[in-house]
């Protein structure tokens, strides 16, 4: 076998449980013996003027809250990234949000050794891949659960995390409580009801129109190569209605809807404050740190599982199961009837990219049309949206 010595990164690592750490040698075509995070750290391992890469969620950024990392202080992380320069080891982190779809490329299923295999397969088609990834010197790895009170000391990025980390506790206190209506009795719930506030935000999805999206009075269109047509109201993401007195419903999604106005205030009912600027955050900064609107709201924060998991996936699940029907697949051993959505057909995932990107839009806006209903609630009016 040809050895490419020429291949970056040479290594690719994976932390695993029980505090282990994989390596694939893409020089040698081989994975590296399993070692414990200490030794990894140590970069005994590893040959000096070598490149090395590790997935961004391990090793690129640090909280005492994440499961997906095995740092026990800042520091460490940061002891860490100087070691690597010192040995001349160049260190860049990959992106996790593209994994499944690394592994689906090739078949396979997800295990610590197929991520990493995914990661060298797309490496090879893709080089380029390796010129994008992030560096150490472009992390700012402050724990964002510590506050600073220097306001002076505050990055953009650094007062993003922070106001990200706000928004995780206060997911963590809300998930935490039993109650069965606690969406509506929590404080943004409480506002986010307020019939004002539901007659602005219906208002507004049933009259978006965007171009670049394909909607128009609120409502997009997917026909399939049968000729029938799909069509998605933007009303319908969150379960808006129009009730019999010609007044706007209380909109079904509850979850979904609530979460809009929780990105906004506090356990309180207070804005969440820029703590750089000293003003409410902005749209730009709640999109980026607290919706986290990635194209398949995959990057780390407390929205994924409320708008992804349990508002998205089961609008893709009905509609497929309405249109294409069911298949019979196997997890984990066990046999299931599911949605018939099979990705490596175009025109699913075309239809699949519709309906997603058509309810990351229905949030967006609701949200946005929230920070006016707050604004005008308050008495100000800080941002034109």
């Amino acid at each position: 076998m040809m050895t490419n010595t020429n291949l970056q990164p040479r290594y690719i690592a994976d932390f695993e449980k029980s505090d282990t750490v994989i390596v694939y040698d893409r020089i040698q075509h081989k994975f590296l013996e399993t070692m414990k995070h200490s030794e990894f750290v140590s970069m005994n391992w590893c040959e000096n003027h070598s490149t090395l890469a590790i997935e961004a969620a391990h090793a690129g950024r640090y909280s005492k809250f994440s499961k997906s990392q095995r740092w026990k202080t800042e520091q460490e992380l940061k002891d860490f990234y100087s070691l690597c320069s010192k040995k001349k080891v160049e260190l860049r982190l990959l992106p996790e949000t593209a994994l499944p779809k690394y592994r689906m490329r090739i078949s396979l299923e997800k295990s610590g050794e197929n991520d990493l295999i995914a990661y060298d397969n797309v490496l090879k088609d893709f080089p380029r891949l390796w010129t994008t990834c992030q560096r150490p010197e472009n992390i700012e790895i402050h724990d964002a659960s510590v506050s600073i009170y220097d306001y002076k000391k505050y990055t953009p990025s650094l007062a993003g995390f922070l106001y990200r980390e706000q928004l995780k506790d206060t997911s963590r206190f809300l998930s935490a409580s039993d109650e069965s209506s606690k969406y509506k009795k929590y404080i943004a719930g409480k506002i986010a009801h307020e019939p004002i506030c539901i007659e602005m935000v219906a208002n507004r999805l049933a009259n978006h129109a965007s171009d670049a999206s394909k909607i128009f009075n609120g409502k997009t269109e997917f026909t399939l190569k049968d000729g029938r047509t799909i069509e998605l109201n933007l009303l319908d993401v969150l379960g808006f209605s129009m009730g019999k007195n010609n007044k706007w419903k209380v909109p079904e999604k509850t979850t979904q809807y609530v979460t809009c106005m929780m990105l906004l205030v506090d356990l309180n009912g207070d804005r969440y404050i820029n703590k750089r600027t000293g003003k409410p955050m902005g749209w730009k900064d709640i999109k980026k740190y607290g919706m986290v609107s990635s194209a398949f709201h995959q990057k780390p924060g407390f929205l994924r599982p409320k708008f992804y998991h349990h508002g998205i996936k089961p609008i893709v699940r009905d509609i497929f199961i309405e249109y294409f029907g069911k298949v019979e697949r196997e997890y984990d051993g066990e046999k299931k009837m599911v949605a018939n959505f099979d990705r490596t057909n175009p025109e699913h995932e075309a239809l699949f990219i519709r309906i997603r990107n058509t309810c990351r839009i229905a949030y967006e806006q609701t949200t946005k049309e929230m920070i006016k209903y707050l604004e005008y609630r308050d008495g100000v009016n800080l941002f034109k949206l």
